[in-house]
């Protein structure tokens, strides 16, 4: 499909679907106002020509997953955006969104419908370790996870990476690669313990990677690849991830640690040891 996307279309969708994907077609221009409705849980635009600024409004609902990647939309990130609770999953990589990376994202819940009888007489047992667990025993009932996986690779964003980021503790995956990002990697990134993955390759980013980051023991994926300026070394309790699995006993795997030659010796990661 080809062309812009009709206001009525979305609308439509809106009013009909609570999962609505275009993705991998070629509508251009801006995205309509449409798409706003209650019932909507997902929308994926993504793979398509779509300009302009991302609308006021496409959050807010009750939407969950939002995938507007590899557009060519402009402009900054909208407030309803970072700031609904519901909203957990949000994909804006490789546009050509601009400005400084925002900080006031909100605490995230991921809502799964429980059937009402798996409610009544039983008990729930689940193994989510870390995962902020609440059981809300309403019509209907939802099982929440807190939760933000945010994906932001490829724009152009610029500045340092906000302090107010660590925050964000409910950040559980997080991708800023491929964007002009300069100065430090704030220690405060180290408060995200929930977080499992870290990209910050192909920027300008300098100095030393904190020790901090080394209290991220859930952390299994870090990419600081494409950034010459940083310097010293990698804390060493990132060499190793103990993933949390489920009815058996967590066995040690490598993690998936890239870093620039700068933070390289004899070509291998050099490693605080101390």
């Amino acid at each position: 499909f080809s062309g812009q996307i009709p206001a009525v279309i979305g609308a439509i969708a809106s009013n009909n679907w609570t999962n609505v994907s275009f993705d991998n077609n070629n509508f251009s221009g801006e995205i309509p106002l449409g798409f706003v409705h209650y019932g909507l849980r997902s929308l994926d635009l993504s793979n398509n020509n779509l300009t302009g600024e991302i609308p006021l409004g496409l959050a807010g609902y009750g939407i969950r997953s939002l995938d507007l990647s590899n557009n060519n939309l402009t402009g900054g990130i909208p407030l309803d955006i970072r700031t609904d609770r519901y909203l957990n999953e949000i994909n804006l990589s490789n546009n050509r969104l601009s400005g400084a990376i925002p900080t006031d994202w909100a605490r995230r819940r991921i809502s799964v419908d429980i059937p009402k009888e798996s409610l009544l007489g039983n008990d729930l047992n689940f193994s989510l370790v870390g995962r902020d667990l609440t059981v809300v025993a309403t019509e209907p009932a939802y099982l929440l996870i807190g939760g933000l996986y945010l994906f932001l690779a490829g724009n152009d964003f610029s500045g340092n990476i906000p302090p107010g980021l660590g925050e964000v503790t409910s950040l559980r995956f997080l991708d800023l690669g491929d964007n002009s990002l300069s100065g430090e990697i704030p220690a405060q990134l180290g408060n995200l313990t929930n977080l499992e993955a870290l990209y910050l390759n192909d920027n300008g980013l300098t100095g030393s990677v904190p020790a901090q980051l080394g209290d991220l023991t859930r952390l299994s994926v870090l990419h600081l690849q494409s950034n010459t300026g940083l310097t010293g070394c990698v804390p060493v309790s990132l060499a190793t991830y103990v993933p949390w699995v489920y009815g058996s006993k967590p066995e040690p795997i490598d993690a998936d640690v890239q870093v620039p030659p700068s933070l390289m010796s004899n070509g291998a990661v050099n490693w605080c040891t101390s």
